[in-house]
């Protein structure tokens, strides 16, 4: 029998917001008898449950405990979905330095100064970061 995929989710399900909605309904939709999900949550906005889904919990102080929340769960993961880029230069450093697959959305105006500073911080041009995300679809639905 194949090992889960642990994947971590780096979105506080328990806020309201666009991404962190989206991230939640990932996490409640993915197959977990596929995948072993892990994701966040704040102690400032209501606890929440979600089937068969590990929430961490970011405790108070906030601006510290996700830092450690980040770090542990990105040295366990497989794969790490950051949905806001959240703390970007801190989650992409470990990324590349435990070389863990990774995958960020991007929010607001991508004009000619984004790119090059997602360029500048990824060190991938955004055609390789597209194949980069459709190589690792591909593996995650082998």
């Amino acid at each position: 029998m194949k090992s889960k995929i642990r994947v971590f989710l780096g979105a506080f399900v328990n806020v309201p917001n666009a991404q962190n909605i989206n991230c939640k309904s990932i996490a409640e939709h993915l197959d977990k008898s596929r995948f072993n999900v892990h994701t966040l949550s704040t102690y400032s906005f209501p606890k929440i449950h979600i089937d068969k889904v590990t929430i961490h919990n970011c405790f108070w102080p906030h601006r510290l405990s996700v830092y450690w929340v980040f770090f542990v769960q990105i040295i366990m993961a497989e794969v790490v979905y950051l949905p806001k880029g959240n703390h970007l230069n801190f989650t992409s450093f470990l990324c590349k330095l435990f070389n863990k697959k990774s995958m960020t959305t991007i929010e607001g105006i991508f004009d000619d100064q984004a790119t090059k500073n997602a360029q500048r911080i990824s060190g991938k041009t955004l055609l390789n970061i597209t194949i980069d995300l459709a190589k690792d679809f591909l593996l995650l639905n082998s």
